[in-house]
């Protein structure tokens, strides 16, 4: 097990063999680079000096946007990930983080109490919220802070997350320091953690496996494994916890990164290929071969078929697009992907 100033040290020596600054925003890792560097002697860009000093204003806004929500919601309120996460990190504003994620016994309630306290709709496109596990995303002007109000975690495609109430009912008092707003305990909070990971994208980014580390340091590796084990998530918390040992601790380099997630050695943003390939290679980690031959079907599926809110013409047009960029910056494919030619 690795201790905080293990994964301190491990996500120095990622930094130091960084390609450049965007691999590194690719990841997330931008901003403890920012941390490194003044560490070393040397100059800090200032993309990234303003970069931090936005994540340090979000840190500010996030407790008190969380204040207010306590103060105009019935029931508990639980934190996932961002700033209960961002509480373990060096400084909070080390961790990035674009909104705030809470789970609640009654969505709907909450997300009407939260728009009479003064948050307001971001996207109000009726019924793309209805099979999704968070409502509209609301934000706050005068705190700067986007909420995401959830039904339940998001999960992995293969099985249900564990229900809210049983999430609601384990919850202890959160980092953040907001009287009334508990979080996750650190097994549970891990898990929940990876497959919300993973159902983005398998062995996504190199911050999810420093947030895992940071909450299997905690939690203790026996207490995860046997959670692991009764929330269908065996192979996916043992593929993201052997990759954060091998690239944070020093561990043996596992197969998923000699292959198909050799981006995250080389500290690089993946191209459009690469990230097409990850979802399919994602299921033979993840699950016991004929499931896992079942999800690479339906991955498959999802692949060629349009978005909930896309024309089969315009998935036409994002698919020659993709071919094309196969072997670009996923990012890069993704700032051209309308652009007029």
């Amino acid at each position: 097990m690795s201790s905080a100033v293990d994964v301190w040290g491990g996500v120095d020596r990622l930094v130091d063999r960084a390609p450049d600054l965007a691999d590194l925003r690719a990841h997330r890792l931008h901003l403890l680079a920012g941390r490194r560097l003044r560490a070393r002697g040397l100059p800090v860009p200032e993309t990234l000096v303003a970069e931090e000093r936005a994540s340090a204003a979000f840190s500010l806004g996030t407790p008190l946007a969380l204040e207010l929500l306590r103060a105009s919601c019935e029931g508990p309120i639980v934190v996932l990930k961002g700033p209960e996460l961002a509480a373990r990190y060096p400084a909070p504003h080390l961790r990035p983080a674009t909104d705030v994620d809470v789970l609640v016994e009654d969505a709907n309630d909450a997300q009407q109490r939260a728009r009479r306290a003064g948050f307001v709709p971001l996207d109000e496109r009726e019924g793309y919220y209805e099979p999704l596990h968070h409502l509209p995303p609301l934000w706050h002007p005068a705190f700067g802070v986007k909420l995401e109000i959830h039904r339940r975690p998001e999960w992995v495609s293969w099985s249900s997350p564990p229900p809210a109430e049983e999430l609601l009912d384990i919850a202890v008092p959160a980092a953040v320091g907001v009287d009334g707003i508990s979080a996750l305990p650190a097994a549970e909070h891990a898990l929940v953690v990876a497959a919300h990971s993973w159902s983005n994208l398998p062995l996504r980014r190199l911050l999810d496996l420093v947030d895992l580390q940071v909450l299997a340091g905690e939690a203790g590796r026996t207490r995860v494994v046997e959670l692991a084990a009764r929330w269908d998530l065996v192979g996916v918390w043992r593929t993201m916890i052997e990759a954060a040992d091998a690239l944070l601790d020093g561990g043996p380099r596992t197969l998923p990164l000699r292959t198909w997630a050799r981006d995250l050695v080389a500290v690089r943003e993946p191209t459009v290929a690469a990230t097409h390939f990850r979802r399919l290679a994602g299921p033979v980690w993840a699950l016991p071969a004929r499931r896992a031959a079942f999800a690479i079907f339906a991955a498959l599926a999802r692949e060629v078929r349009p978005a909930a809110d896309e024309s089969w013409s315009a998935k036409r047009i994002r698919s020659v697009r993709a071919i094309r960029n196969a072997f670009r910056r996923r990012s890069e494919h993704e700032r051209t992907l309308w652009r007029r030619e």
